[in-house]
């Protein structure tokens, strides 16, 4: 039990929600630009045409938060970089470092659909390295605003 337990967090870490929604025909994706002090963002803006309940978001994968210079700044505060131009953010970062499960212990006791399934998706998992201080960043947009009075 311990096993699956952890194979289930290990999957659902890694896996690409928004992959998963796109093929769905759930979600449409648009390029977008933001622009910060530093820097001109690039992401994706996700509209739920057929959900009518969830807003439009802005998604920004992989943003570097900080720097361990690929190893040589190892057991270093990190640096943080900074960037002058446009810089692309539309899919998500490098995978910290791991263990990964035993795939052969966990087939065995799962049906034969979802271990397919488990190996698709974990295809989608990016390279790990030692350059995985990088966040995913998914903004809400607001709808609309609505003012009122109390009578």
């Amino acid at each position: 039990m311990k096993i699956i337990n952890a194979v289930i967090i290990w999957f659902i870490v890694h896996f690409k929600t928004y992959y998963f929604i796109q093929g769905l025909n759930f979600a449409t994706l648009e390029t977008h630009y933001v622009k910060n002090r530093h820097e001109q963002l690039v992401g994706h803006f996700m509209t739920f045409p057929k959900a009518t309940d969830l807003l439009p978001t802005d998604n920004f994968l992989g943003i570097g938060y900080a720097s361990l210079g690929n190893g040589r700044m190892r057991f270093m505060p990190p640096s943080s970089r900074k960037w002058r131009h446009r810089k692309s953010y539309l899919k998500k970062g490098y995978s910290c470092m791991q263990k990964e499960p035993d795939w052969r212990k966990y087939v065995r006791q799962v049906p034969k659909e979802v271990a397919q399934h488990m190996y698709a998706v974990v295809s989608e998992i990016p390279v790990k390295s030692t350059e995985c201080l990088n966040l995913n960043i998914y903004r809400t947009q607001i709808a609309y605003f609505v003012e009122f009075t109390l009578s």
